[in-house]
C-alpha cells in the first residue's frame, strides 16, 4: 500500500515525527515535568543534524538555526507546547502510562510539537 505524501520529508524524518507524537501520547508529562519529552525532542533534532538545542524554563528547548540563503538575514519563531493536560481519557488506547497519569495530550499539544520539530528539520 502506498500513501501520497509531500516531498519535504524523508521516510526516516516522517517516521521520527510520528514516533514522537505517539510517545507523547504513551507517556504524557505534566507542565514543568517534561523531562522525557525534552530528551526525545533533543534526540530527534540531533538525529537529523540539528545540534545546540538550549534549555529554556527548565524543560523547554530552543534552537537557533541559521539559514544559508543569500540576502538579508531573517528570523522566524516556531513554538509548540509539550505538557500534557490532566484530563481523564475515556478511551483506554490513549491513556497515559507515566506516573499514573490518566489522561492524554490534547491535540493542541502533540501536533504542534510534532510540526515544530518537523519545521526545525526542513
Amino acid at each position: 500500500m502506498t500513501t501520497d505524501t509531500n516531498c519535504f520529508l524523508s521516510n526516516a524524518e516522517r517516521e521520527a515525527v510520528i514516533e514522537l507524537r505517539h510517545a507523547m501520547h504513551r507517556e504524557p508529562e505534566l507542565s514543568n515535568a517534561e523531562w522525557k519529552t525534552q530528551e526525545r525532542i533533543r534526540g530527534m533534532l540531533q538525529r537529523f543534524g540539528i545540534n545546540g538545542a538550549k534549555v529554556f524554563h527548565k524543560t523547554g528547548l530552543y534552537v537557533d538555526i541559521e539559514g544559508t540563503a543569500s540576502g538579508p538575514k531573517r528570523s522566524i519563531a516556531v513554538r509548540g507546547d509539550i505538557d500534557a493536560l490532566p484530563i481523564r481519557e475515556m478511551r483506554e488506547d490513549h491513556s497515559g502510562q507515566l506516573l499514573g497519569i490518566n489522561g492524554h495530550i490534547r491535540p493542541q499539544h502533540d501536533i504542534p510539537i510534532a510540526i515544530s520539530s518537523l519545521i526545525a528539520g526542513i
